[in-house]
C-alpha cells in the first residue's frame, strides 16, 4: 500500500521545490504497482499450484483495477445515455474541455434532447489514472491526427510529447502557489486559460493589489464560503466573491460568470469531491474564437516583421516568410475548423454555429464552415511601410502563391509529392567488341529467319549482379526501388 515515507530521496527533494503537486502520490503509485506486478510474477513462477493460483488472481485483479475497470465504467456510462453517437459526442467534449482533461476519462452524467449536457472527470477520482495517461495521450494524439489530416511525423511527435508530458507533469508542473505567482509576473497578468488578472492600462498600484488577491486566493481553503478575486467581473477591481456552496443557498444562484449553483450538486461535491461539468457550446466557441483571432494576428506577424526590415529586402526571404506565415495560418484555421466539427458532433446546427461565431467577431466564418483555407493577404499598411524603407514586395510571386494555396482544404492532409521514375544511365564498364566470324558463301546463318525481309532481333546480354543491384537502376523513391528489387529477384 502507498507509504509516503518510502518515496525515493529524489522525490523527497522535489517536494521542497516550488514545482509539482502532490508528487509523492504518483511516485508511490509507480512503486506499489511495480511491486504488485513483481510479486504476481514471482508467485506464477512457483512450483506450488496454490501459489501459482494466488499469483494469477493477483495479476488479474491488478489488471482489472488499473486498466479494465476504468474503460468498463466509461463504456457503461455511455451506454446508459441511449445516444447513438455518444462516443463522438464524448470525444468532442474531451477535445474542447480544459487542458488538464485532454487525456482524462470523462463520464456523461446529464443528457437532454439527445445531447450530452454534463459530465464528470472520472480520472480525478481514479488513483491509478497516472499509469493510463501516457497510453491515452498516445491514442488521443493518433486519433486527433487522423481527424485533422496531420502527417505521420506530426502525429508521432504529438503522441511522444503528450506521453512525456503526462509522465512528468506531476513532478515538474507548476505548484498551486507557483502557478499564481507566474500568472501575475511571467504571464503578464493572464492565467493559463487566458483569464485576465489585471489590465495593461492599470496603474502599478492596481496591478500589485490585483496580483496580491490572485495569489492569496491559493491559500483560501475550499470549505470557505468566499473566494478572493484579483479582478471582479462587475467592478473590475480586486475583492471578495461568494463561494460556490454559499451561492447555491442564496436567492440568486447564478454567479457573475453565468454558472448556476444548485445546493444538491454542491453538497454532493463537498462530500465526494466530484464535480459535474456543464457543457456550454456557446462559451466554447466564444473562448476558442478569441484564441483563434489572437493566433491569426500572430501568424501575420511572421511575414510583417520580416518584410519591415530597414535593410535591403531579399525577395526570396519575403517569399519564404510568406509561405511560412501561411503554413502557420493553416494550422490555426485547421484548429478552429476542428472546433466547428466538434460542435457539429455535439448536435449544434450550422446556423447556430455561424451565428455564435459572427457574434464573437470570428474572422472568415463562411470559409471556416466550408473547410476552406484563406491565405494571408499583405495589408496596405505593410506595403506602405516596405516602400518607406525603399524596398519592394514581389507581389506577382506572392499572388501566385496565394492562388496556389487558395484551394487547400482544412482537415485534409496534403498529398505527398510523388516523383516520376526516370531511368538513370548505368555504367556497364568497357564494352568488348565482338569479331564477326566469316561465313561461307552459299550458306545461311541459322539465326536468320526464313521469311523474306525479316530483321533479326537483337539479343540482350544478361546483366551482371553489380548492375542489377545498382541503386540508380532500382528507382527514384523507396517504394519503386523495393518493387523493382523484388522484380529483379524473381527473374
Amino acid at each position: 500500500m502507498p507509504n509516503y515515507e518510502r518515496v525515493p530521496e529524489i522525490v523527497k527533494s522535489l517536494r521542497k521545490l516550488p514545482v509539482g503537486n502532490f508528487i509523492a502520490f504518483p511516485a508511490e503509485i509507480i512503486r506499489t504497482s511495480a511491486n504488485t506486478l513483481k510479486q504476481a510474477l514471482d508467485e506464477l513462477a512457483s512450483t506450488e499450484a496454490g501459489v501459482r493460483e494466488i499469483g494469477m488472481r493477483r495479476l488479474m485483479g491488478s489488471t482489472m483495477t488499473m486498466f479494465v475497470a476504468p474503460a468498463t465504467i466509461q463504456k457503461m456510462a455511455m451506454d446508459l445515455t441511449g445516444i447513438d453517437n455518444i462516443e463522438e459526442q464524448m470525444e468532442a467534449i474531451r477535445e474542447t474541455a480544459a487542458p488538464w482533461q485532454k487525456n482524462s476519462r470523462l463520464l456523461p452524467t446529464s443528457v437532454k434532447d439527445g445531447r450530452v449536457t454534463g459530465y464528470v472527470d472520472y480520472s480525478y477520482t481514479n488513483p491509478y489514472d497516472y499509469l493510463q495517461r501516457p497510453f491515452l495521450a498516445v491514442l488521443n494524439a493518433v486519433n486527433r491526427g487522423e481527424d485533422m489530416g496531420s502527417d505521420t511525423s506530426k502525429v508521432a511527435t504529438d503522441a511522444v510529447m503528450g506521453a512525456i508530458g503526462e509522465i512528468f507533469d506531476p513532478f515538474a508542473g507548476e505548484s498551486i502557489v507557483t502557478e499564481r505567482i507566474v500568472d501575475a509576473t511571467v504571464r503578464n497578468g493572464r492565467t493559463q486559460t487566458g483569464a485576465k488578472i489585471y489590465r495593461d492600462e492599470d496603474t502599478v498600484g492596481d496591478k500589485t493589489m490585483k496580483s496580491f488577491f490572485h495569489i492569496a486566493d491559493s491559500f483560501v481553503p475550499g470549505a470557505m464560503p468566499i473566494t478572493l478575486k484579483g479582478q471582479k467581473k462587475e467592478t473590475q477591481a480586486p475583492g471578495v466573491e461568494v463561494g460556490r456552496f454559499a451561492r447555491s443557498l442564496m436567492s440568486d444562484t447564478t454567479d457573475p460568470n453565468g454558472n448556476e449553483r444548485r445546493a444538491a450538486q454542491e453538497i454532493f461535491r463537498a462530500f465526494t469531491g466530484i464535480t459535474e461539468n456543464e457543457v456550454k457550446p456557446e462559451n466554447i466557441m466564444m473562448y476558442r474564437g478569441y484564441e483563434y483571432g489572437r493566433a491569426l494576428q500572430s501568424t501575420s506577424q511572421i511575414f510583417n516583421s520580416a518584410v519591415s526590415t530597414r535593410n535591403q529586402l531579399d525577395p526570396q526571404n519575403a517569399l519564404s516568410t510568406y509561405r511560412n506565415a501561411n503554413e502557420a495560418r493553416f494550422r490555426v484555421m485547421n484548429e478552429m475548423f476542428y472546433v466547428i466539427e466538434n460542435m457539429r458532433k455535439l448536435g449544434i446546427s450550422d446556423p447556430e454555429i455561424r451565428r455564435t461565431l459572427k457574434k464573437n467577431k470570428v474572422a472568415n466564418v463562411s470559409d471556416l464552415m466550408r473547410g476552406k483555407f484563406v491565405p494571408f493577404v499583405p495589408s496596405s499598411d505593410i506595403k506602405k511601410r516596405v516602400r518607406q524603407n525603399n524596398n519592394r514586395l514581389p507581389m506577382s510571386e506572392i499572388n501566385a502563391i496565394r492562388k496556389e494555396l487558395r484551394g487547400r482544404k482544412l482537415g485534409v492532409p496534403l498529398e505527398p509529392e510523388t516523383q516520376e521514375f526516370v531511368p538513370q544511365p548505368v555504367d556497364l564498364g568497357p564494352v568488348t567488341s565482338v569479331q564477326s566470324q566469316p561465313v561461307a558463301a552459299g550458306t545461311v546463318p541459322p539465326s536468320v529467319p526464313a521469311q523474306a525481309g525479316a530483321v533479326p532481333a537483337p539479343q540482350s546480354a544478361p546483366a551482371s549482379p553489380s548492375v542489377r543491384n545498382n541503386p540508380a537502376f532500382m528507382g527514384g523513391d523507396p517504394f519503386s526501388a523495393l518493387k523493382n528489387m523484388l522484380t529483379f529477384g524473381n527473374n
